[in-house]
């Protein structure tokens, strides 16, 4: 559960998490504010149990957010949660089809299936943050190290920029936003320790646009190389700073404290 959660999250705004439970039949779940993965999860067990334990509610949200419909365009992010989405649905015996409807396989998995390439056992055994998967698993897994990492660099410049309204990018950002006089708070910085994790989090921050997303802006992918293990270690970097940023607080002094929007 906690998985197809993660891929929800990882799709769609709280907003449009809102609207997918709507779409789905389910009108009284709307999302809180808080973190959206956890809040699906809760949701999605929240509708089984009032089912009796059984999977048809999850199984209709599923089925919802997988509607060929909804991704005129796009491809690629179609095919990138059918396939997640499919990874987790086959240990039960389940499939979602290309037109959006769940097939019984009649065969359960025990194991990752063979016919998986390497690349994609190694990025879903390492469970990245939602946005990491959002921005990144599809051009990894066709062996694209460079512009998966490079993608994932621009989604938490991007997040930071939108959520505090700064309007720089890169390493000036980073020190902006998360600097001890910053909006982006992720703690309350009432002692020496949590200063000194706020500046230890802005420098990582910092280090990361300087010698990675930088150098990938600049620089021909082929005097830059980016080998799979480099790339899944940064990618690793990547999610446990998206896992920080999307606990912090923004503060505003037109309204005041906001939780960050992911």
């Amino acid at each position: 559960m906690e998985q197809l959660a993660q891929i929800v999250a990882g799709n769609y705004s709280g907003t449009e998490i809102t609207r997918l439970f709507r779409r789905a039949g389910f009108s009284d779940v709307r999302h809180d504010g808080t973190t959206k993965w956890r809040f699906v999860d809760r949701a999605l067990i929240g509708l089984q149990e009032s089912a009796g334990g059984h999977p048809q509610p999850v199984l209709k949200v599923i089925q919802t957010m997988c509607n060929p419909q909804g991704y005129i365009g796009e491809k690629e992010r179609f095919e990138a949660v059918l396939g997640g989405v499919n990874s987790v649905l086959e240990f039960y015996g389940l499939r979602v089809c290309e037109d959006g409807s769940i097939a019984v396989t009649g065969e359960r998995a025990t194991t990752v299936r063979q016919t998986r390439s390497e690349d994609e056992i190694a990025y879903d055994g390492r469970r990245f943050h939602p946005q990491v998967i959002r921005h990144g698993r599809d051009r990894f897994c066709r062996g694209d190290y460079f512009h998966s990492v490079f993608e994932c660099c621009k989604a938490f410049d991007t997040a930071v920029r939108d959520n505090t309204r700064i309007s720089k990018s890169g390493q000036p950002l980073m020190s902006d936003a998360l600097g001890l006089n910053g909006p982006l708070k992720l703690n309350s910085q009432r002692n020496q320790s949590e200063k000194d994790e706020q500046q230890g989090i802005m420098y990582l921050c910092m280090g990361l646009m300087n010698a990675v997303r930088n150098p990938q802006a600049h620089e021909p992918e082929l005097n830059w190389p980016m080998t799979r293990d480099d790339a899944l270690d940064v990618l690793a970097l990547l999610s446990f700073l998206f896992r920080k940023l999307e606990n912090a607080i923004v503060l505003s002094p037109e309204s005041g404290p906001a939780r960050v929007q992911l």
